[in-house]
């Protein structure tokens, strides 16, 4: 299994000019940051809701990584297809959850706006 490299928590992307990287490489510094964005949310079940959803658009990314892969590779085989069509399908799915979490850590914003402008008090 591939290690992860953690420098990429660290690194700011907005300090990384225009060119220099890979689209895979920023997208990958979009999730993480993303992913820190969310653990630095203060309600924890807010935090947790934005790092799950940020885990599930890494595993997006590895999915979309490995599907190309395979594509590139032109697939000749039965196997080779069939694994393809798994993997898109994997995805997908993956991708339907990432529209449920966002839509649910939205509608807690929402709320939670709503709450704050009314000058109703969460507890």
């Amino acid at each position: 299994m591939e290690e992860f490299d953690t420098d990429v928590l660290t690194e700011d992307i907005s300090q990384t000019p225009c060119g220099e990287t890979d689209d895979d490489d920023v997208r990958l510094q979009r999730i993480i940051e993303y992913m820190r964005d969310s653990l630095a949310n203060p309600d924890p079940l807010d935090a947790n809701l934005g790092t799950v959803n940020a885990d599930l658009f890494l595993m997006a990314h590895r999915l979309m990584q490995g599907m190309g892969d395979v594509l590139e590779s032109r697939p000749d085989s039965l196997e080779e297809f069939d694994l393809a069509h798994q993997s898109l399908d994997y995805y997908l799915r993956v991708t339907k959850q990432i529209d449920r979490f966002t839509q649910l850590i939205e509608r807690r914003k929402r709320a939670q706006n709503d709450r704050g402008s009314s000058g109703i008090s969460e507890h």
